[in-house]
């Protein structure tokens, strides 16, 4: 279930690297999505500073539990297949994170967006590993600078949305 430059023709070289770009730019989106929702979700809830932060802890917590069990499970079925299901997961559970309306719910949901989140950090690292390989050129750097990229254009859409 891992490249080799023997499965790709040149063309399948591009669109490789392509997929791999748009898994970093879409995990950029909904990191800083989320990051955008923060206050809001800090208003609706009436959280304190310090319940806030037991609140973040939770996505932190949801992340790093399924960082190491991300590697077992690519072995098993490939990241490809990883992370259709991580970012499906993240699609879903990032509107949730609008709509909770208890500490509890929003709790379970930030536990679970975490842990997509940390699914998709890892297997698309892995794959981006894989294709860097398989293309012979560094390009982990660029593919960071796409996650990276998409920290300053989600603020603009949010913006340019509440107006």
């Amino acid at each position: 279930m891992f490249l080799n430059s023997q499965t790709f023709s040149n063309g399948d070289f591009t669109k490789s690297k392509t997929a791999t770009k748009a898994i970093f730019l879409i995990c950029g989106l909904g990191i800083s999505s989320w990051a955008i929702m923060v206050p809001f979700a800090k208003d609706r809830l009436s959280l304190n500073d310090g319940d806030l932060g037991l609140m973040l802890l939770l996505l932190a917590a949801g992340a790093i539990s399924m960082m190491p069990i991300t590697g077992i499970l690519m072995s098993r079925f490939g990241s490809r297949v990883i992370i259709m299901i991580a970012a499906t997961v993240v699609a879903i559970t990032l509107p949730l994170l609008l709509l909770m309306d208890t500490i509890v719910s929003m709790g379970l949901i930030l536990f679970i967006f975490g842990s997509a989140i940390g699914t998709v950090d890892v297997a698309m690292n892995a794959h981006g590993v894989q294709v860097q390989n398989v293309i012979g050129k560094p390009i982990m750097s660029s593919l960071h600078a796409y996650l990276v990229l998409e920290g300053y254009w989600a603020p603009l859409d949010w913006a340019f949305s509440l107006n």
